[in-house]
């Protein structure tokens, strides 16, 4: 029963870890996006 608390709770960690890169990918496209709308002005 703990080895599937543990496993249930390392997935949720995963997961976490994987929307943070997500949103730093987002966040990362929208400060190019930023620097190249500056440029072109």
């Amino acid at each position: 029963m703990f080895e599937l608390t543990q496993l249930r709770t390392e997935n949720r960690y995963a997961l976490f870890l994987e929307l943070l890169q997500v949103f730093e990918l987002t966040q990362l496209r929208t400060e190019n996006r930023y620097a190249l709308f500056q440029e072109l002005l």
